[in-house]
């Protein structure tokens, strides 16, 4: 449950229907033809389990040969943008954790313990420095929560702020698709999403840090997630004393993830490469500078993690 490798993408906005929406097109950079068709048929399964609330663009077309894409455009703000500028994060943040719940419950396939030894694999790969006492709180960790169960079924991977467009206080769309059928612990979107959002807290916390109102809307925000989902997933997987541990774990794993994605840039970056030309993978200096801000999440998440286990 783990893309260390993603796709490269360059939107085109491009033309209109005979009804006058505005077409979109997606075109993988470097990809293939199955990748792009995967995203295809995400979007069509989930807007086909009719999740009250939830919406997926509208698909036109599927062009293999050029890897293109023709999708809905979706006007409104994503979540993320939310966080900076306005008061209806804290709606779109709990509507966001009540679909959450009923697209995880949609998709439940069956009941079983985390899947620690993977969670432990990608910890490896992102070649972290670990502290003793870090080692030693990760140990505990994985023991005590190895047999927790949780749900099991399709993720969405990427169920992160900027992927939401919150439109009309009625409605949630969801974008950007995976390329790659994941499967796994439905927690891992849970914990995307928090983690997302807790590093745009950061971010404000860095680049205005005299908005105290702006921060206090963003940690309502949080609040206001973790309460619609869990008052929408009520059957305890994991069960609720180990709930807030079971989180910190897998956003550990999701930091992991980040980490060797954000080293796999820079490096590319460094060498040249041509994947990374006309900035594809993202600003240099900003995929550099997000390095030391995850690596400051990592010993935040240890920190915390410590004291849920105690």
């Amino acid at each position: 449950m783990r893309p260390i490798r993603r796709k490269l993408e360059e939107p085109d906005l491009s033309n209109r229907t005979c009804n006058g929406d505005l077409v979109l097109g997606k075109q993988l950079v470097m990809g293939t033809e199955a990748m792009l068709r995967c995203q295809y048929e995400q979007l069509r399964v989930v807007e086909a389990l009719d999740v009250p609330g939830l919406r997926t663009p509208n698909t036109f077309a599927l062009l293999p040969a050029k890897r293109l894409l023709l999708i809905e455009f979706v006007a409104g703000k994503t979540i993320e943008t939310l966080a900076w500028t306005s008061e209806d994060l804290v709606p779109a943040c709990s509507f966001a954790g009540r679909t959450l719940a009923r697209l995880e419950l949609a998709r439940a396939e069956s009941i079983g313990p985390i899947p620690v030894e993977m969670i432990k694999r990608d910890l490896a790969t992102a070649q972290w420095r670990l502290s003793r006492r870090e080692k030693e709180i990760l140990g505990s960790a994985l023991e005590k929560l190895a047999g927790a169960d949780v749900r099991i079924g399709h993720v969405y991977y990427d169920y992160k702020p900027a992927n939401l467009i919150y439109q009309n206080e009625r409605f949630l769309f969801l974008i950007d698709p995976p390329d790659i059928p994941w499967r796994g612990a439905h927690l891992w979107d849970y914990a995307c999403f928090r983690s997302s959002m807790r590093r745009q807290l950061w971010r404000i916390s860095l680049r205005r840090p005299h908005d105290r109102h702006r921060r206090a809307i963003v940690r309502r925000s949080l609040v206001a997630f973790e309460q619609a989902y869990l008052n929408t997933c009520t059957n305890g997987h994991p069960k609720p004393h180990l709930f807030a541990a079971a989180v910190r774990l897998f956003e550990l794993q999701r930091n992991a993830v980040l980490m060797t994605m954000q080293k796999a840039k820079v490096s590319l970056a460094r060498q040249r490469h041509p994947v990374a030309r006309d900035n594809r993978f993202g600003n240099l200096l900003a995929n550099r500078l997000t390095l030391p801000l995850l690596q400051i999440e990592r010993r935040w998440l240890f920190r915390q993690l410590a004291r849920e286990l105690s």
